[in-house]
């Protein structure tokens, strides 16, 4: 499913045909005539750390479909009722063991050991459906240089920050790394 695709085409409620508003602006959205439920294609939340300790960056292979043995960038999906800083703190334990905690709000001074801050958003489709995705990507400076892989994930490796492979899972990846290795090379610290 991409952006502009229907997840539905009657409603999941009382099984209508959702009509779709001819000449609306957007033209995205499809409503159920009797409830009032709208589909709308909103992308799925997911959150992406890229993690720095002492000049090399940790990645992922991935263990699962899609792209299982790509190089990925340690994240997930965010569950429901779960904020993204606790979506942070949940996905990088469980596939890297790694503890991570958000740095003080508004904090602009480099990341101490064992925190992360928000970096950039951007937009990408996962798996086979092509669902869009919005994936809010953190900065993070592990603690330490050990870990112990997930079970979805097939190993992990710190790289260089010199040899950082390109070839990641995802395009919003690829693009996340590209603009942290460009704001990196001009830092000292994170």
């Amino acid at each position: 499913m991409t952006s502009r695709e229907f997840k539905y085409c009657f409603c999941p409620y009382d099984g209508l045909q959702l009509e779709r508003p001819s000449g609306h602006a957007d033209g995205v959205w499809a409503k159920c005539p009797q409830c009032g439920f709208v589909d709308y294609p909103n992308p799925k939340p997911c959150i992406g750390v890229i993690i720095e300790h002492a000049g090399r960056i940790l990645l992922a292979r991935r263990g699962e479909e899609p792209k299982r043995g790509m190089y990925d960038i340690p994240g997930g999906f965010v569950e429901n009722g779960e904020t993204v800083e606790a979506a942070v703190a949940r996905e990088i334990t469980e596939e890297t063991s790694l503890q991570l905690v958000p740095a003080p709000a508004g904090a602009s001074e480099p990341l101490r050991p064992g925190e992360f801050r928000y970096f950039a958003s951007f937009p990408d489709e996962y798996g086979p459906h092509r669902t869009a995705t919005v994936n809010l990507m953190f900065i993070a400076q592990a603690e330490t240089d050990r870990f112990q892989a997930g079970s979805d994930v097939a190993e992990l490796q710190w790289h260089s920050v010199d040899a950082v492979p390109t070839d990641l899972a995802f395009v919003h990846q690829q693009i996340a790394m590209q603009r942290f290795l460009g704001l990196y090379q001009g830092r000292a610290d994170m």
